[in-house]
């Protein structure tokens, strides 16, 4: 037994790091020479991302940041065959959103000036209950001001609340936070 124990350990340190005691000289003068080696200070992570954001004063970048996580949660739910969704395309410009959509039943343009939205007295989730299947969330403008375009069969109108459903709350854990960010970016109280 402890022969027929030895002989499998044997194979198994031989299959496991027999490859990591042999190198080839040929392959690792090839390696060393077409890859210069770094001596020098490590890049700072910091720097790096500092490099790669957003400056605070583009503030176009930064709402449009925002909103294409709103974007990508919309275009998620399509792709996963919501009824809900169509198509949509989400864009925004001049810190207005404007969301259109392909879906039966649902609007087909809606048009929202983020920096209307009163995302401290106005914001609601919508459960998914019975009778209403879909979670969602909705904001109420400043005021209640009808400052909101929405259109259905082609005909506009306008509206004091901005909704949005879904197929699943998760989504809105990334959604809700993005949206009230850009929000706040727009009606000057982030910056």
């Amino acid at each position: 037994m402890s022969r027929i124990t030895s002989f499998l350990w044997m194979i198994l340190l031989v299959a496991w790091g027999g490859n990591a005691c042999t190198t080839d000289v040929g392959e690792e003068t090839q390696t060393s020479s077409s890859e210069p080696l770094r001596t020098g200070p490590k890049e700072d992570p910091l720097k790096a991302l500092q490099q790669q954001a957003i400056p605070e004063d583009d503030l176009p970048a930064r709402v449009a940041g925002r909103i294409a996580i709103v974007a990508e949660q919309i275009q998620q739910d399509a792709a996963n065959g919501s009824p809900l969704w169509k198509n949509p395309t989400v864009s925004v410009e001049d810190c207005v959103l404007v969301i259109t959509n392909e879906a039966e039943g649902q609007p087909e343009r809606i048009v929202v000036p983020l920096a209307q939205l009163n995302v401290r007295d106005g914001f609601r989730l919508i459960p998914d209950r019975e009778g209403n299947p879909y979670p969602g969330m909705s904001v109420k403008t400043i005021d209640e001001a009808p400052v909101i375009e929405v259109t259905w069969s082609g005909k506009t109108q306008k509206d004091n609340e901005f909704s949005i459903k879904l197929l699943t709350r998760e989504q809105f854990e990334k959604l809700v936070p993005a949206l009230v960010h850009a929000v706040r970016l727009c009606d000057g109280t982030l910056r």
